[in-house]
C-alpha cells in the first residue's frame, strides 16, 4: 500500500470486547460510549497508542472506512444500543497473557476504587470550596468567569472520575468477582501444565530416544545443556513413578458429592460456627442462673440432688459445644472460606461437565 495513502486513511482503536477508544483531556485512551463517539486516528498514531509489545494484544486498529455492522440497531430499556462485530485474529491471542492481565485487573481493582473515591472527594471539596466563595463574597464580573470556568473544569473531572468508578463497578459485579478470579487462575495452571506435558511411549521407545542431529533450534551449546538437563529431570520423573496403595484405590469415589459437600460446608461454616457461640452462650447464661440460685435458696436432699444432676449435664453440654466451636473455628481460621466455597463449586461445576 503507498505510505502517502497509509497516513491519509484514518482509523478506529478497538479492544476484544468491541469498545471503542477516544481519547481524554489528559491524552489518555479511553472507552468510548459508542462508536459515534471514538476518535480517529492516523495510521503511526494508532499503532503508537496500542503500543508494540504485549499490549498489542488487547487493542487493533480497524479502517474507519471498512467497518460494517452486523447486527442492527436495537433498543433495550429505551436506550439504543448499536452491537459491532469485526474480524479479531484469535490465534494472534496469548491467552496466558490475557488471563493474567485479567487477574491483574480485578486484583488491582479494590485499590483502584479507592484511589477513584479519594479522588471523588477531592473534587467535592473544590467545588464546595467554590460555591463557598461564590456565596460569601462580593466578587467582580473577572471573579465570576473565573470561577464559573474553574466549577466547570472542576464538574467535568468528577463526572469523568465517577464514570470510572461505575465502570469498574459494573465489571466488578459481572465478571470481577473473586469466584471468576478463582476459576482464571485454574485455566492458567492449566494452560501452564501444557508446556510441561510428559509423554511415556507404550510400544515405541526407541523413536522418542535423543539424537542430537534430530533436535532443532539448538544451535548453542547453552541451549543444547539446557535441553539436557529438562531431559534428565524428565526422565527422572517417569522413573520415580511408583505404585503406592492409597484409601481411594479400592473405594468406589463419589467425587462430585465430595465436592458439593465441600462447598456446602464452606459456604456456612462460618454462620455455623456463630451459632455454635450462641448455644454456648445460652448454656452459660443457664449455669450462672443456676449457680444464683443455688446461692439464694434452701434445696432438700432430692432437690439438691436434681439440681447438681441438672448442672453437670450443662457442664457436658457446654464442654461438647466448646469443643465443636473450636474445631469449626480452626477451620476456618486456616482458610478463606468465601474463595474456597467458590473453588469447590467451581470444581462441582467441571466435574458435573465431565460426568456428562
Amino acid at each position: 500500500m503507498d505510505s502517502a495513502l497509509m497516513v491519509e486513511r484514518m482509523y478506529y482503536i478497538v479492544d476484544g470486547r468491541g469498545n471503542y477508544y477516544c481519547v481524554n483531556g489528559e491524552d489518555q485512551l479511553i472507552v468510548s460510549q459508542n462508536r459515534d463517539g471514538a476518535d480517529l486516528f492516523a495510521f503511526k498514531e494508532a499503532n503508537k497508542r496500542i503500543g508494540s509489545g504485549k499490549k498489542m494484544n488487547f487493542y487493533s486498529i480497524l479502517p474507519a472506512d471498512n467497518i460494517t455492522p452486523k447486527a442492527e440497531e436495537v433498543k433495550e430499556d429505551e436506550v439504543e444500543i448499536k452491537e459491532v462485530q469485526y474480524a479479531y485474529d484469535m490465534d494472534q491471542l496469548d491467552w496466558a497473557e490475557f488471563l493474567t492481565h485479567f487477574c491483574y485487573v480485578i486484583s488491582g481493582l479494590k485499590k483502584y476504587q479507592d484511589k477513584l473515591n479519594d479522588d471523588l472527594s477531592k473534587a467535592d471539596m473544590c467545588i464546595c470550596d467554590l460555591m463557598h466563595y461564590l456565596e460569601l463574597y462580593d466578587l467582580s464580573e473577572a471573579d465570576y468567569i473565573r470561577t464559573a470556568r474553574m466549577l466547570k473544569e472542576y464538574r467535568e473531572k468528577r463526572r469523568i472520575i465517577k464514570d470510572r468508578y461505575n465502570i469498574t463497578e459494573w465489571f466488578q459485579n459481572a465478571i470481577g468477582t473473586k469466584a471468576n478470579l478463582t476459576k482464571v487462575k485454574t485455566v492458567l495452571k492449566q494452560i501452564d501444565g501444557l508446556s510441561k506435558r510428559i509423554y511415556t511411549p507404550r510400544m515405541l521407545p526407541e523413536v522418542f530416544e535423543y539424537t542430537e542431529p534430530e533436535i532443532k533450534g539448538l544451535e548453542s551449546e547453552e541451549a543444547m545443556e539446557e535441553y539436557r538437563e529438562r531431559s534428565e529431570e524428565a526422565e527422572m520423573i517417569v522413573e520415580n513413578l511408583v505404585r503406592r496403595e492409597t484409601k481411594f484405590d479400592t473405594a468406589e469415589n463419589d467425587w462430585l458429592r465430595m465436592a458439593e459437600e465441600q462447598a456446602q460446608f464452606f459456604a456456612e461454616a462460618k454462620q455455623y460456627a456463630c451459632n455454635l457461640q450462641i448455644t454456648l452462650n445460652e448454656v452459660d447464661e443457664e449455669i450462672e442462673s443456676i449457680l444464683q440460685e443455688m446461692e439464694e435458696t434452701n434445696y432438700n436432699a432430692a432437690e439438691g440432688y436434681k439440681t447438681v444432676k441438672r448442672l453437670q449435664m450443662l457442664r457436658n453440654e457446654r464442654k461438647r459445644v466448646k469443643n465443636e466451636l473450636e474445631s469449626v473455628q480452626t477451620i476456618t481460621g486456616c482458610f478463606a472460606c468465601d474463595e474456597m466455597r467458590d473453588a469447590y463449586q467451581y470444581c462441582a461445576g467441571r466435574i458435573q461437565e465431565i460426568m456428562e
